[in-house]
């Protein structure tokens, strides 16, 4: 991510030695979205309308890591 208020140059967790696996700070797409949306002001309660074509509740199921943003 970069720009919005992300912090620049920073790392967020950490993988297993081999790379394959998150094993600190696990950022999964859930949380990502959740972020994003926190990050853009969306504001959750107001996404389940029937006017929108694609299903918008995504960032309720996450948790917003407000770290990631400065």
């Amino acid at each position: 991510m970069a720009g919005a208020g992300v912090k620049a140059g920073q790392i967020y967790g950490s993988t297993t030695k081999s790379g394959k696996h998150a094993n600190k700070d696990v950022l999964d797409v859930t949380d990502f979205n959740a972020s994003i949306a926190g990050a853009s002001g969306l504001i959750p309660a107001l996404r389940r309308t029937r006017q929108v074509v694609a299903p918008l509740d995504w960032p309720t199921k996450g948790r917003a890591r407000k770290e990631l943003f400065g």
